[in-house]
């Protein structure tokens, strides 16, 4: 037909080009976008621990204390045990200094070379002290151990709980080894001992008094400490609030000058469990003071916050991390360890919720003590946006005190600590 137009066959090769380039670079781009989304799948996999798998937000597990009576040849001895998942949890010490003379004694050595404690039923016991002691009394959390040990040089290894620098071992598991009869009356909550005729008995009651249930954390998960400076402050409870969302414990440096006129958020941060120590009076760098003017700055703070709370402080952080010989030579004369930090947010600096949680997570470290400051609203908001973000990659959350009892290092007066590592 005259007037139509048909296209040549060159016109058609050229436009099925058209359409075959057209075909490649969409693949092209596809491929791409495939490639980076498994790249960014095996990176997430790697970067997030397994602990976290789901987003799961970690159990807390706690092990409650109880008061331990027995009665043996006419002497009452008395001493704490824990109960986890209802099994009760003994110092191998304190039965071994129960049972000191009876037909079931037996000797407690530590080989501090093999790591292994030593035991030898029949031997007699030899005391070391501190057996059958009611302390610790304000623990509040433990962890999680393995304990090797050898019965008449056989060797065991035993799930174990770390509480206060003390190892308690399941009762049953200790009466398993020893070849020790077992039995647990939950009427009476008494247990009983067995060895041949031998029969001994004791029970347990609730444990009344601070630090009665112990949080017990997982050695092999990270933990952090977020501490807060220069409180308390209006903008105090909006932290408090942040963090009571989760339940995770924090360290409040307080400044003296400012207790009187909010002592109402000093007592709330205090009965939330949360750790109360001192940062000074008056935030002056401690350096530029004298001796005297130095202890009035502790002294006064201290006295502020045991007349609020209660609580008598054994922390201090000096105001600006500032310290020196001198300094340290007040604060070890008064019994104070400095608590200063490894992590620092400036928080104080940025006054940006965002540039907070990215210095946060972006730098945190397995131990670290982490510093913010609760006078500022910012610091509130990205608290709530770091606890739920350290949770999900599997940090557990512990006060100083509590870091450094789970780290086992012992605090110094007037050494320096930055971390738990």
């Amino acid at each position: 037909m005259r007037g139509a137009s048909f296209p040549s066959l060159t016109t058609k090769i050229h436009s099925k080009r058209s359409v075959m380039k057209s075909h490649i670079f969409n693949l092209r781009i596809l491929n791409k976008l495939i490639a980076l989304l498994l790249t960014a799948i095996i990176f997430f996999v790697i970067a997030t621990p397994v602990y976290a798998a789901n987003g799961a937000k970690p159990h807390v597990i706690n092990a409650v204390r109880s008061n331990s009576v027995v009665t043996l040849n006419n002497q009452v001895h008395r001493f704490h045990t824990f109960n986890l998942f209802g099994q009760n949890h003994i110092r191998i010490r304190d039965l071994a200094s129960m049972l000191s003379g009876s037909l079931m004694q037996f000797s407690v050595d530590w080989n501090s070379e093999l790591r292994i404690i030593q035991l030898q039923i029949g031997r007699p016991y030899n005391p070391v002290g501190g057996e059958l002691s009611l302390r610790p009394t304000n623990v509040k959390t433990g962890t999680f151990t393995n304990t090797r040990i050898s019965i008449n040089n056989n060797e065991h290894t035993l799930s174990t709980i770390h509480i206060g620098g003390e190892t308690f071992f399941r009762t049953r598991d200790i009466a398993d080894a020893m070849g020790f009869s077992l039995r647990w009356n939950p009427e009476s909550r008494s247990i009983t001992l067995g060895a041949g005729s031998l029969r001994i008995e004791y029970t347990t009651t609730p444990y009344e008094g601070p630090g009665s249930t112990v949080r017990l954390l997982d050695p092999n998960r990270p933990v952090v400490a977020l501490t807060f400076d220069d409180g308390p402050s209006s903008n105090t409870n909006l932290v408090l609030d942040a963090l009571g969302e989760h339940g995770v414990p924090a360290t409040f440096f307080v400044l003296g000058s400012r207790i009187s006129a909010n002592s109402a958020t000093l007592r709330r941060t205090a009965n939330a469990g949360h750790e109360i120590a001192s940062h000074a009076w008056s935030h002056r760098s401690l350096t530029r003071l004298s001796n005297e003017q130095i202890r009035t700055e502790v002294t006064d703070t201290s006295n502020a916050i045991r007349y609020v709370t209660g609580i008598t402080p054994t922390l201090l952080r000096t105001p600006y991390g500032a310290t020196n010989r001198r300094v340290e030579g007040v604060l070890e004369s008064m019994g104070f360890p400095l608590i200063h930090w490894s992590l620092d947010t400036r928080d104080w600096e940025s006054r940006s919720q965002t540039a907070i949680f990215n210095a946060t997570m972006n730098h945190v470290r397995d131990r670290d003590i982490i510093l913010m400051h609760d006078i500022h609203e910012p610091t509130a908001h990205a608290v709530r946006r770091i606890v739920p973000a350290l949770l999900t990659r599997g940090y557990q959350f512990v006060t100083v005190s509590e870091l450094m009892c789970y780290s086992r290092i012992t605090l110094m007066p007037g050494i320096e600590y930055r971390h738990g590592r």
